[in-house]
């Protein structure tokens, strides 16, 4: 066995043993430190990312030089991974949700690698020229082709596996499911077969260039279709003018992936850059027409982010979004330079290339990194709105979505800010944590606090008394889906109103799936029925009446019921049963 296969086997039992011990640190979340957001995510993108580079450069570069590359890497991956758990860390028992962020650097981290790898094997220098490109083009497709196969090798490797399960389950033997598909087994088995197989798929250019050139000769025809759908869409455009293109509410969407479409499409024609296999004239012609207009689609996906922002200001999904509107553009506005001014043009389409692969694995750097957090931006943005009342401030999203900054920048709203954004932010950092929503094992113990931040009461400037909120409180602690508004989502709403006409005010709950009748019987507050109407509106419909003052008691009966806005509630009393804490 040579010393690099030893190697190879080797890092990939270290890696199967890193990530069983991760596996573990998230499940038991009792590592003090070690189980630290920002630790976790710097752990995993190093455990993962390091062996993949070596696996795939080890047969490429001399031991030296691969370690020096590997090593970089590795440190690229641990700043930004520990960085974006950090960001998305909590702040004292309130987390984020931190899901969408950690699947959101996942995805860009494995792009940014996959981009950045033929210049990390390859160097900088000469990647302009056209030796270099042709290079960068050969190592960029065999990293490709490499990494295809070994993932259907380690998919085919469990497929197996899991048939051989099934044959013994059959005969009613489930060891075999117990052994292999526990955890220490799962990681170390995918690790290895990861690792042999892309020592297995380590080709060579001349191997997968006459591949390569069948692809890309299906695919360029391709670019013709979609250099006629451009040609047509702005035109269309042109004649029938944007507005009915605003009013898809996908406009940003569509324009973004015809964009890719055709970058992509068209450097299956243009390849290497050699020139080899050109297309007709006259479908060249339309290729290059395209391109000469292509940078309109990034001017009209610009102008339909920037309508949103307007409308609702910043968000860090925007901000993603006007990214990757960003370097589209770069790569459109430079292919139309060279589609439009041919031989004459400053630089080649291979130019625009390497230029645009380096600005993308920069990119997708500084946006992991405090020079570039888009969430601190948009929380800026949402907190400026808040203080100038412009627009509605996305709440919801300052604490479940942007990060620590989004929860520090609530408290702070919550402490100083004016007096009905206060009560607004007071009310989202009183929301539970969405990771305790869905563990409900995990859920702390309401308390009266919280409890009454999320009840909003009316008439405004009313309170609750405090023998309803004990009432509440227990109706909370073993009826939590009556009250499931407490926890997420749109607050509860309560209306102090005399329903009987006794002189004495019943409290009407609008919680999340139904509207209950609180009245103060002998024994004290106690569920009496509930208001039903035929019609549901939405959450924000039914606040703006409230907030109006637009609803009364409706005769007649003892409770009678109640209108809010245009929605009629009919009262239906309670049927009690025994240990219900809502009732008498």
């Amino acid at each position: 066995m040579s010393l690099a296969l030893r190697t190879s086997l080797g890092l990939a039992l270290l890696q199967g043993m890193a990530l069983l011990a991760l596996h573990h640190l998230v499940d038991d979340w009792g590592y003090g430190p070690w189980s630290q957001p920002w630790v976790l995510l710097a752990a995993y993108a190093v455990s993962i990312g390091v062996p993949l580079t070596w696996h795939v450069l080890t047969a490429q570069l001399p031991r030296e030089a691969l370690v020096r590359r590997v090593v970089g890497v590795g440190l690229v991956l641990a700043a930004t991974g520990g960085y974006v758990g950090w960001a998305n860390g909590p702040v004292g028992d309130l987390r984020p949700a931190s899901g969408g962020s950690v699947l959101l650097f996942a995805w860009l981290a494995l792009l940014g690698w996959f981009v950045a790898l033929p210049f990390v094997r390859l160097g900088l220098r000469d990647s302009l020229s056209r030796a270099g490109y042709v290079a960068l083009f050969d190592e960029a497709w065999r990293l490709a082709i490499t990494l295809a196969f070994a993932g259907l090798f380690v998919g085919l490797f469990w497929v197996l596996l899991g048939l051989f399960v099934s044959l013994f389950k059959s005969l009613g033997i489930s060891w075999p499911q117990e052994v292999i598909f526990s955890a220490p087994i799962y990681y170390s088995a995918t690790c290895l077969a990861a690792s042999v197989a892309i020592g297995l798929t380590d080709i060579k250019p001349d191997m997968f260039r006459a591949l390569r050139r069948l692809l890309l000769g299906v695919l360029r025809w391709l670019t013709v279709l979609a250099a006629v759908i451009v040609l047509v869409f702005l035109g269309a455009i042109l004649l029938e003018g944007v507005e009915a293109l605003w009013k898809t509410r996908f406009a940003t969407a569509t324009l973004i992936a015809m964009s890719i479409s055709l970058i992509t499409l068209y450097n299956a024609v243009y390849q290497d850059g050699s020139g080899s296999d050109p297309l007709p004239r006259a479908a060249d012609w339309l290729v290059r027409a395209a391109l000469i207009v292509g940078p309109a689609l990034a001017g009209l996906a610009v102008w339909a982010v920037a309508l949103r922002v307007q409308q609702h200001g910043v968000s860090e999904d925007r901000l993603h979004v006007l990214t990757v509107i960003a370097i589209l553009a770069s790569y459109l506005v430079g292919y139309c330079i060279v589609a439009l001014c041919g031989a004459r043009a400053p630089f080649e389409i291979r130019h625009v290339n390497v230029v645009m692969a380096l600005v993308i694995v920069a990119t997708l750097t500084l946006v992991h990194s405090p020079a570039l957090d888009f969430k601190r931006i948009a929380v800026r943005n949402q907190v400026a709105r808040a203080h100038r009342g412009e627009g509605d401030v996305d709440f919801s999203y300052l604490r479940h979505h942007a990060g620590r900054v989004g929860i520090l920048a609530l408290r702070t709203l919550s402490e100083s800010g004016p007096a009905p954004i206060a009560e607004r932010a007071r009310i989202a950092l009183a929301e539970m944590n969405r990771s305790d929503v869905l563990a409900r094992g995990r859920a702390p113990a309401a308390d009266r606090d919280r409890l009454r931040a999320r009840i909003e009461v009316y008439p405004r400037g009313s309170r609750l008394p405090d023998d309803l909120i004990e009432r509440l409180l227990a109706v909370l602690g073993t009826q939590r889906w009556r009250l499931a508004c407490v926890d997420a989502g749109p607050t509860c709403a309560a209306i102090l109103i005399d329903l009987d006409g006794d002189g004495q005010e019943e409290a009407v709950v609008l919680a999340s799936s139904e509207t209950i009748v609180y009245a103060h019987l002998t024994g004290g507050w106690a569920r009496v029925g509930q208001l039903i109407t035929g019609r549901y509106p939405g959450t924000d419909a039914l606040r703006k009446a409230l907030d109006e003052g637009r609803w009364r008691a409706a005769p007649p009966g003892r409770y009678r019921g109640l209108e809010v806005g245009t929605s009629t509630y009919v009262f239906v009393p309670s049927e009690c049963e025994p240990g219900d804490p809502g009732c008498p």
